[in-house]
């Protein structure tokens, strides 16, 4: 059996006081930074949730969301406002509470407290749930939701009361109507509920059919969804612009299973093998059978299907925020390791290695991917984008043309429909809304913003210039610059760029179209071969 505290330690050192520690840090380490600036996908949320009620769900549609979480969001800012801790204030909250419940749930596998502390303090620094848990965007959420249905699940597989099983169907509902792909995690349920089968000795008292009875009302309650499945489903191209087609080696890199598994697993087994040949015994202990088939079926299942899913283009759903339901499995994994040695001292070892390294493997610091770039929220300043382009707004009233790098913002090309326009947009039309007597906004396509159509140019002449606001790296914005200048130069028009607004990945500037010389032949609007554009940029 493994070791307990002593018992000054247990007075002086409850677990419980440490957890409470390790969660009110996590909290203070997610708060500094929820006033930063919202990201392009955040302002979905916003421009989502700043409309009436009754706009609510088809705005969320537009952006290939469900719209649960954003109702709540509208709840949430209707009685704090609308403002950027508001915003991301369920996922602040949802991304903290999950640090108890790994505690809980690893708790149930352990002798000893260290352990599960072990599993929660890897879930605090971890640095995927502090990005989800300061993301104004369902994922944390979806974290708290998918990590309580998990622990139901355990409780129910072993003793099904109507409680039980009641509680199990209304969070699987809940999941899937707060992200679709979160459905994943019924699947690694059931194989968790076969494997158990498998073992004489952990047989579940769940029956089969009580399983397919609760699952049929799952099903049932997930109908309505159809509709808006068959939707995305038919946009399904935009996925490829970002969802690569994966290696067999992606799923083992999209979570860092270097530190939560192949760390703990050299420790385990150096320190094992320590004690075997000092003749101490026992050496190890055996781990909870039941934990370990958990852990596999919820890590594994997920990534498996949505690796599968992907690699045979039926659905491109292998990227991180689409298979977070298994984001926190490998922490769990780390503390049901930590229980194979048989003292508190050895798991404090094990428990120091770990922490250690994954501040610098896993942690806060270590920045994220997202698009094929290394990003954090700052990195989207649009609030300071916004601020100045508004200032300037004031005195020299230019048109606005906003390239928001929306990938349905290549349609604008295609359609005139006024949703889609609003939805390309959305960066400054709701929290950084500039005001609307001051603003005359234009949408730009994703793919070559540098090219405008007919009436664009004619608009950027006859007003003598515009903002551009420009989602992107800062070569992207370069390129599309030149290409604007190069354009004007065609229609025999000189321009300068008056300011320039560096917000990271975003860029805004005054581009000014100078007067032309007195007697130069006015360069129509549009040829008939079509608008006359500037130079076509590489996507």
């Amino acid at each position: 059996m493994p070791g307990h505290w002593l018992p000054f330690r247990e007075r002086v050192f409850p677990a419980g006081w440490v957890l409470a520690g390790i969660t009110l840090a996590a909290l203070a380490a997610r708060w500094w930074q929820a006033r930063e600036s919202l990201w392009i996908d955040e302002l979905h949320t916003a421009w989502t949730v700043s409309a009436g009620l009754g706009q609510v769900a088809e705005r969320a549609r537009l952006g290939n969301n469900s719209p649960l979480y954003f109702y709540l969001v509208w709840a949430v800012t209707r009685v704090l406002g609308m403002s950027e801790p508001a915003l991301r204030g369920l996922s602040l909250v949802a991304g903290t509470a999950v640090i108890p419940l790994v505690y809980g749930l690893v708790r149930r596998w352990s002798a000893t407290p260290l352990p599960p502390l072990l599993a929660a303090a890897l879930t605090a620094i971890d640095g995927n749930q502090l990005f989800f848990s300061l993301e104004a965007r369902p994922y944390a959420l979806v974290q708290l939701v998918a990590l309580g249905q998990l622990i139901v699940w355990d409780r129910l597989v072993e003793r099904p009361t109507a409680g039980r099983r009641t509680m199990h169907v209304v969070l699987a509902i809940g999941l899937f109507y707060l992200h679709y792909t979160a459905v994943l995690l019924v699947a690694a349920e059931l194989a968790y509920y076969v494997l158990r089968r498998c073992v004489p000795q952990l047989r579940p008292g769940y029956l089969p059919r009580q399983v397919l009875q609760d699952l049929a009302v799952v099903a049932v309650c997930c109908l309505p969804a159809v509709p808006h499945l068959a939707e995305i489903a038919a946009r399904r191209e935009n996925w490829r612009r970002f969802v690569a087609i994966p290696e067999v080696r992606d799923a083992l890199e999209i979570y860092p299973l270097h530190t939560y598994l192949g760390l703990p697993l050299l420790v385990v087994s150096l320190l094992g093998a320590v004690r075997w040949l000092g003749g101490f015994r026992p050496a190890l202990v055996r781990v909870d059978r039941r934990g370990a088939l958990l852990c596999v079926a919820w890590f594994c299942v997920p990534l498996a299907l949505a690796w599968l899913a992907t690699w045979t283009d039926v659905a491109r759903i292998f990227f991180r925020r689409y298979v977070l339901v298994a984001a926190l499995a490998p922490a769990a994994a780390s503390g049901l390791l930590a229980t194979a040695l048989p003292s508190s001292r050895l798991q404090v070892v094990l428990g120091g290695v770990l922490l250690g390294v994954g501040a610098w493997t896993v942690g806060p610091g270590i920045p994220l991917v997202r698009d094929g770039r290394l990003v954090r929220h700052s990195d989207e300043d649009w609030r300071a984008v916004a601020a100045q382009v508004h200032r300037s707004l004031g005195y020299r009233r230019l048109p606005v043309f906003v390239a928001s790098g929306l990938i349905e913002a290549d349609g604008l090309r295609q359609s005139d429909d006024p949703r889609l326009r609003d939805y390309c947009l959305l960066p400054l039309g709701s929290i950084y809304r500039l005001e609307d007597r001051m603003a005359e906004l234009v949408p730009l396509p994703l793919t070559g913003p540098g090219r405008l159509t007919g009436s664009q140019w004619e608009l950027l002449e006859r007003r003598g210039g515009g903002w551009f606001v420009l989602r992107g790296t800062q070569e992207a914005a370069e390129l599309a610059i030149a290409a604007l200048q190069r354009g004007l130069k065609r229609r025999g028009r000189e321009s300068v760029v008056r300011q320039r607004v560096d917000g990271g990945l975003v860029t805004a500037v005054e581009l000014l179209a100078l007067p032309p010389p007195a007697g130069a032949p006015r360069i129509p609007a549009s040829r008939p071969g079509g608008p006359l554009d500037g130079d076509e940029l590489p996507r």
